[in-house]
């Protein structure tokens, strides 16, 4: 590989300002250089590649750039920029290679940006700018196509398989005891953005059966640490930015004859296999289409053991993490003739990766007229997942294969949004506060962590001009989402000096859940299924520690607002075509809203708690035409109610969520009147939600406020539920 070093024997003086880029890492080793003009060094290699599924340069890629700065040097400039930027861009196209014996398109990113500062002296006689960023898009295809050999059965192989990974790690370091300075603004970013795109579409090319399985996984941390006895001092204000925006779109759509049993493993099977795709009535172990997303890597923004100060301006410290994910598995293409297979569709999302914006150490200093410390989940379009399964018809032949769902779409959704002052240390089996010390200089200090999320998840089946449903199967659809929003003086972390402290949680989150019942087919005891689990804690707090005293004010707030609509749906037909079986609709909610100290408190001007939730959830289940069936001791009410709330549980702890057991649904009420069971329902909605908003001082603490104080708490929680089996 190429490396470009720079060094300097002995110190130079020009009059004039250097500019340095280069496609390779960049190295300066104890550089000692005053410009009389602007300093930029840049590590930037590009590249756009379109190839087809054997171009090498398609198939994997590393982009890496890199910016070290190290040695005992002394940098002067006018203007100073240091970057590292890593870019790259992929095409896959989705035409034929090796005459059609290959059925996959794959591309691996491997991506990375690094800037690090160990050491030595970085003076701007204006503004500083040191970032890391790593931008990645990548568009893969695959079109099914024949191989020409009449001895095998297609419906039975993978037609079209397209699979993108990419691994984009990007981290931005001083420390080393670096001293950096401004006499203007300050800017330290890592940026981390990712556009996907995989469609492996089953209705172009020149086959036309056979199962199209696309899958997308994003994964790599976005890293901004300022530690290790380090210092940056600027006149104006100093701005620390962790950032990530990853967007995804994963669609598979089914070829026109579909997939069939009895071929043995494929890719679509093994996906699902993997992916732990199973509804109440059990696994799935075949689809037509499958569409898989995953997402992780936490956004981390962190000042330890270090100074970071504006003499004249603000400090803010941010890390922000925004995505938008759409998965699409539809097998509505599906023609449903006598010789095509089964039409099921499985579309399957997991989300994981926090934003944490922390201070910490025991010799940290902060300063600014304003500090403020920041963690952000999404944001107004800039938090969303779409997930739809679509199904189609299924040929006469096929039947058989339909087993558990026509549609089946299950999203987990996790992610916590925290601004931190301290640190617990999670690495052993109990987790252990560190004494942290941080001193804010006086300044007011702000402490902000917001969650901005929306979770649609569709199973539904291809429908036609009359409402009508041609897709076969039943429907299952569920919607996990775990979100824990903190802004918290941790315990054991201490902070002197400070003058107004505000500690502000806001979270607001849309859920929807929607689940249409196909055409009769398969064994499942709901036609249509949906389920929704949101557990979210908002919390503002003062954990256990030293005594806080401060010269200000002292504000806690935390805010929760939630929506949530679970719908099931029977099929409009009636007669041989149309399911017997329930419509089920089911919502577990845990909200938590809590604003407390657990610590002494000085607070020489007002004291303000406040703890707010407004959240709405409605529950709708309207039945199939035909009823559901009997009951019998495998199929009831209750028993089916407490299924579902296992598989939501197992499904859960699988992604690393909380399920309903940790809300209501181990207290499951029995569905049954003051006179008798009801053993089966056509029709079935239901909500439960524990819900607890609290402002709280605990006993035994001592408290002195010299001005006002407030301690209050306000919940609005509405639940609407509608089980319509009029039909």
């Amino acid at each position: 590989d190429d490396h470009l070093f720079l060094q300097t024997s002995g110190s130079a003086n020009l009059n004039f300002g250097v500019t340095v880029v280069a496609s390779c890492d960049i190295t300066l080793n104890a550089v000692n250089v005053t410009l009389n003009g602007d300093l930029v060094v840049r590590s930037n290699p590009v590249g756009n590649v379109m190839g087809n599924a054997i171009d090498p340069e398609a198939v994997l890629a590393v982009p890496e750039a890199l910016v070290s700065v190290s040695g005992a040097g002394s940098i002067s400039a006018t203007n100073i920029t240091l970057e590292a930027k890593a870019a790259k861009t992929i095409v896959v196209t989705p035409e034929a290679a090796f005459g059609g014996d290959l059925s996959f398109a794959e591309s691996i990113v491997a991506a990375s940006a690094y800037v690090t500062i160990v050491g030595g002296t970085i003076a701007a006689t204006n503004n500083l700018v040191i970032s890391a960023e790593s931008n990645i898009s990548t568009t893969v295809g695959r079109n099914p196509t024949d191989d020409g050999n009449t001895n095998d059965n297609d419906q039975q192989q993978d037609a079209a398989i397209v699979l993108t990974t990419i691994d984009n790690a990007v981290t931005l370091n001083i420390g080393g005891s670096a001293v950096l300075t401004a006499g203007g603004t300050a800017v330290l970013l890592a940026n981390n953005l990712v556009t996907a795109v995989a469609n492996a579409d089953g209705t172009a090319g020149s086959s036309d059966a056979g199962g199209t399985v696309a899958v997308t996984t994003i994964t790599g941390a976005t890293e901004l640490l300022v530690g290790g006895g380090a210092s940056l001092v600027a006149s104006g204000d100093v701005s620390l930015i962790s950032n990530s925006v990853r967007n995804a779109t994963t669609t598979a759509n089914a070829t026109p004859r579909g997939t069939t049993s009895g071929g043995g493993s494929t890719t679509g099977s093994t996906t699902l296999n993997n992916n732990n795709a199973s509804t109440p009535n059990g696994s799935l172990p075949l689809a037509a289409a499958v569409a898989v997303g995953h997402l992780g890597g936490d956004t981390l923004a962190e000042i330890n053991n270090a100074t970071v100060r504006s003499t004249f301006g603000n400090l803010s410290q941010l890390a922000d993490a925004k995505y938008t994910l759409v998965t699409l598995a539809d097998s509505s293409t599906n023609t449903g003739t006598s010789n095509s297979g089964i039409g099921v569709a499985a579309a399957i999302q997991n989300v994981s990766g926090d934003a944490i914006s922390r201070v910490r150490g025991t010799t940290t200093i902060i300063d600014g007229n304003q500090i403020n410390i920041n963690a952000r989940i999404g944001d107004t379009g800039l938090g969303t997942v779409t997930l739809d399964a679509i199904s189609g018809p299924t040929g006469s032949s096929a039947t058989n294969d339909l087993n558990v769902a026509g549609a089946l779409a299950i999203n987990v959704n996790t992610g916590d949004a925290r601004a931190q002052l301290g640190f617990i240390d999670m690495s052993g089996a109990n987790p252990v506060p560190v004494a942290s010390s941080v001193n804010a200089s006086s300044s007011n200090v702000s402490l902000s962590a917001t969650t901005t999320t929306t979770d649609t998840v569709r199973a539904t089946p291809k429908q036609d001009a009359n409402g009508k449903s041609i897709g076969a199967g039943a429907s299952f659809a569920l919607n996990i989402v775990d979100h824990v929003t903190e802004s918290r003086l941790l315990d054991s972390g201490q902070l002197m000096g400070a003058n107004n402290l505000t500690l502000t949680a806001n979270s607001n989150s849309i859920q929807i859940t929607d689940a249409i019942a196909g055409a009769k087919g398969g064994d499942a005891f709901a036609g249509a299924l949906a389920i929704t689990v949101a557990t979210e804690d908002t919390l503002a707090q003062l954990g256990t520690g030293t005594p806080t005293a401060i010269a200000g004010n002292l504000s806690l707030t935390a805010d929760h607002q939630s929506n949530t609509t679970t719908k099931g749906k029977g099929d409009a037909s009636t007669g041989t075509d149309s399911n017997i079986a329930a419509v089920m609709a089911l919502s577990y909610l845990n909200e938590t809203t809590e604003v407390r100290s657990d610590r002494n408190l000085t607070v020489p001007g007002n004291m303000t708690f406040l703890a707010t939730n407004y959240s709405t959830t409605n529950g709708l289940s309207t039945a199939n035409a035909t009823g559901a069936a009997p009951s019998t001791t495998t199929n009831n009410t209750s028993g089916n109610v407490n299924n579902s709330s296992t598989n939501a549980g197992t499904t859960a702890g699988n992604n690393g969520a909380r399920g309903p057991s940790n809300t209501t649904g181990s207290r499951t009420p029995a569905a049954a009147t003051s006179r008798d069971s009801i053993d089966v329902s056509a029709a079935v909605t239901l909500n439960f939600i524990e819900s607890s908003t609290r402002a709280s001082l605990p006993q035994n603490r001592s408290v002195t406020v010299d001005g006002l104080t407030s301690i209050r708490s306000e919940a609005n929680v509405d639940s609407q539920m509608n089980a319509d089996a009029s039909t």
